[in-house]
């Protein structure tokens, strides 16, 4: 019940070279989340919509506030629209959570004074957990993951995915995240802004 978590904390403890996008994370970590909801039959699947399964909630913040947000009566819902409207803000109350949860916090770097403080995990058993997964490349972690672009050097392929409601969530995740990238070029345009290759520029 802890793929959000373990995603976020993947995101801050393996190097990249750029950083996340916080849009791309939070559509990750809904993913994520109906991912868990469907590991304990909480909601099911039939074709790519999302419909009610046998059993109830579990007891977990997160996964309540998502399960509260899905449209379990008919006409059921699509799994990318769902994702679309989940949370744009997701990542930020995931990392806020991990603050609360002290499981974060804002430390200097070691023998750093004067640097700035960085947002950094703490050591815990939730941290080694998600290391632990990361490093058995699961293949569900890597897939999101990846997503978001952190990549292993020997990441297998998300179509070694087993479980098919899996695979159905992470390829609607991709069209979402394509989605999404539109959308943020749609509104760098309404800013009068341009990409002409060199980045984007006013």
């Amino acid at each position: 019940m802890a793929t959000p978590r373990d995603l976020l904390m993947v995101t801050m403890d393996v190097p990249t070279s750029t950083p996340v996008d916080q849009e791309d994370l939070s559509l990750v970590l809904a993913a994520a989340e109906l991912i868990d909801l469907l590991k304990v039959r909480v909601v099911g699947l039939e074709s790519r919509h999302i419909v009610p399964g046998p059993h109830g909630v579990p007891a977990e913040h997160f996964l309540e506030q998502a399960a509260a947000t899905l449209q379990l009566t008919e006409p059921y819902e699509l799994i990318g629209d769902w994702l679309w409207r989940r949370d744009r803000a997701l990542a930020r109350s995931y990392t806020e959570a991990l603050e609360t949860d002290k499981l974060a916090a804002w430390q200097r770097p070691a023998g750093h004074r004067f640097r700035r403080r960085e947002f950094t995990l703490i050591d815990s058993p939730a941290r080694r957990e998600a290391a632990e997964r990361w490093a058995a490349a699961d293949h569900v972690l890597v897939a999101l993951a990846e997503a978001v672009g952190i990549k292993r050097d020997d990441r297998p392929s998300s179509a070694n995915v087993v479980d098919s409601s899996v695979a159905t969530v992470l390829s609607a995740l991709g069209g979402t995240l394509v989605r999404l990238k539109s959308a943020q070029r749609e509104e760098h345009h309404r800013q009068g802004k341009f990409d002409d290759g060199w980045g984007l520029l006013e």
